[in-house]
């Protein structure tokens, strides 16, 4: 569906009823299928709204880790220690 043209009735009709262009992705993401086309329920959102605590969560466990990277290629690995993090923002 990444390939999806809004026709001029679409268009006119999603101006007129508060429609944004974030708001098309997030349902072509979030939505169930239906005859037709796509809605959002209730439990979509729900099932989104944990995905993206979980990633914060998991985001927040990445604080403080470093990646070095070369070539290409990720070269080490390590949890940088906050002396580490400060001088290696100020280069």
């Amino acid at each position: 569906m990444d390939d999806l043209h809004i026709s001029k009735h679409a268009k006119t009709r999603m101006a007129q009823r508060g429609f944004r262009q974030g708001d098309i992705n997030l349902i072509l993401e979030l939505g169930t299928e239906v005859e037709g086309g796509l809605v959002v329920r209730e439990q979509d959102f729900r099932r989104f709204e944990k995905k993206l605590r979980d990633q914060l969560k998991h985001a927040n466990r990445l604080i403080g880790k470093r990646l070095v990277l070369a070539d290409g290629m990720i070269v080490t690995a390590y949890h940088a220690s906050r002396s580490d993090t400060k001088r290696l923002l100020r280069n």
